[in-house]
């Protein structure tokens, strides 16, 4: 019975290759130009399945296009037990065909590469689409799937991996099925013809035109969860939170006209058409977070999400996985990853504050500046990198000693006298501006005797190199704290 399965399984698959192919030779070029290309079966190809027949049977679909390996090749593994799978895929991840190297430009699950300058092999590639393989026949134990297709993704460039409730011979017309994507080909290479232009056509021109809004975020760093009521369930205590729930537009909120999503696991998104200025908005809100005594770490190019939405869609509750273009390569903190972590929980109305808080400062272009430079002195802290935080926190300091003395010279009003000495004032160095605040009583005897230290602490690692203890960092990092919140205090009263 298993033999006679396992045999009707390759002559669907084959049937499908076949015809296929007699379908795609009737095509013009143009028409050709637009086949789904999960169902190209084109010469050469290779599809290989594996298959788990009990408790639930699942089939893991794969489609391959290697020029050197034989065309419609069929390979059928298992059918196995769940508890078997594992095992029996890393025994054939060890065989040729899936150590060869991938054609791809880039992996679409660049973390499961070898180290240094080994080759990008196709079971580097497999291992993400494999990995999801597993928690779906994991998740069974708790969720009920409907039968027929669960997910797919393009793998690499030019393959395709599927995963499929049931024996995908005995199921009804599927994503793999060739004729709705050959009949839609057609239509669409008539439209053209017609002098109508599809809207995934790639001309430069209908990019310009796509009407889209573009979003960057991030998850917070270290973890936080935000809502009212964030205890995990015993399930997530257990296995971790639900390996298929993408990031989601939860809340929705406006930052100075822009519109922004955060959602339960802590992810943050803004919309902008500048990464860089995302970057900015976002670190606003994470350096306001530290202020209001949530821990966050600040925002790195290469742990950004980026994602856009149809102009007049508002997605509100939606997962983004659909529309991201950057989450399997976000590098930061993920609510998968939480181990033993505890997390900080951010209520729905400090939330709201934050944002609220962050828009007013980010107005302040000077007020931004310091408010960032005293998140990344965080981030450095937290990595013991001590003389970078201390640094970014003297930037702080030194803006504040500037900032008095500025109002020290206004008040003092002698304009004749001061016109004079105005060269000798802006030549004035950190140590000559804090004497004379203290002379006229604008820092006491402890903050004066602490700035001077602090200094010579700071001349003595530019100038000799003599290292920055964690203590000096924390003892710096505490004044400039207080320096950032007392003026984030003046400014939003």
């Amino acid at each position: 019975m298993e033999e006679s399965n396992i045999q009707d399984l390759k002559n669907f698959l084959i049937k499908i290759i076949e015809e296929f192919r007699k379908e795609y030779d009737k095509l013009d070029n143009l028409e050709r130009k637009y086949i789904a290309p999960n169902t190209i079966y084109s010469a050469p190809c290779q599809i290989e399945i594996f298959w788990v027949a009990e408790p639930s049977e699942f089939q893991l679909f794969v489609l391959l296009h290697d020029p050197n390996r034989q065309d419609k090749e069929i390979i059928i593994n298992g059918p196995y037990n769940a508890l078997q799978i594992a095992d029996k895929v890393i025994e054939i991840m060890d065989e040729p065909r899936w150590r060869k190297k991938t054609p791809y430009t880039e992996g679409s699950w660049p973390f499961f590469s070898d180290a240094g300058d080994k080759e990008h092999k196709y079971s580097d590639e497999f291992a993400g689409h494999f990995s999801t393989f597993l928690n779906v026949i994991r998740q069974t134990v708790s969720q009920s799937f409907p039968t027929g297709l669960i997910m797919s993704r393009v793998m690499g460039e030019t393959d395709y991996c599927a995963i499929f409730k049931g024996n995908i011979a005995k199921l009804p017309p599927s994503e793999l099925d060739q004729k709705s994507s050959i009949e839609y080909a057609k239509q669409h290479a008539v439209s053209i013809k017609n002098g109508f232009t599809p809207v995934f056509t790639q001309s430069k021109t209908a990019e310009k035109e796509k009407k889209v809004r573009k979003f960057f975020g991030v998850l917070y760093n270290p973890g936080a969860r935000i809502g009212n009521n964030v205890e995990l369930t015993f399930k997530e205590k257990v296995s971790g939170p639900n390996n298929f729930e993408y990031p989601k537009y939860e809340y929705g909120f406006t930052f100075n006209g822009r519109m922004g999503f955060y959602d339960r696991y802590g992810l943050v998104l803004i919309e902008s058409e500048s990464e860089a200025e995302a970057i900015k908005i976002i670190n606003t809100i994470f350096g306001i977070s530290i202020i209001h005594g949530i821990e966050a770490f600040s925002l790195r190019k290469s742990d950004i999400l980026e994602t856009e939405i149809p102009l007049d869609y508002i997605p509100s509750g939606q997962p983004i996985g659909s529309y991201s273009r950057k989450i399997s390569e976000v590098t930061g903190y993920t609510p998968n990853f939480f181990g033993g972590m505890k997390r900080t929980q951010i209520t729905l109305e400090k939330m709201q504050e934050i944002i609220k808080n962050s828009e007013r400062i980010y107005r302040d272009e000077k007020l931004n500046d310091s408010l960032v430079f005293l998140l990344e002195s965080n981030t450095h802290m937290k990595n013991s990198e001590f003389s970078q935080a201390y640094i970014f926190c003297w930037l702080i300091v030194e803006q504040y000693i500037s900032k008095k003395f500025g109002v020290l010279t206004l008040e003092k009003n002698e304009a004749k006298k001061m016109t004079r000495k105005k060269k000798d004032l802006n030549k004035m160095g950190n140590k000559g501006k804090l004497n004379m605040l203290r002379s006229e009583g604008k820092l006491n005897d402890q903050e004066f005797s602490f700035l001077t230290e602090y200094n010579k602490k700071r001349n003595d690692f530019v100038h000799s190199g003599k290292t920055i203890t964690e203590l000096d960092a924390k003892n710096l990092f505490k004044f400039a704290f207080e320096i950032i919140q007392n003026e984030i205090r003046e400014e939003i009263g």
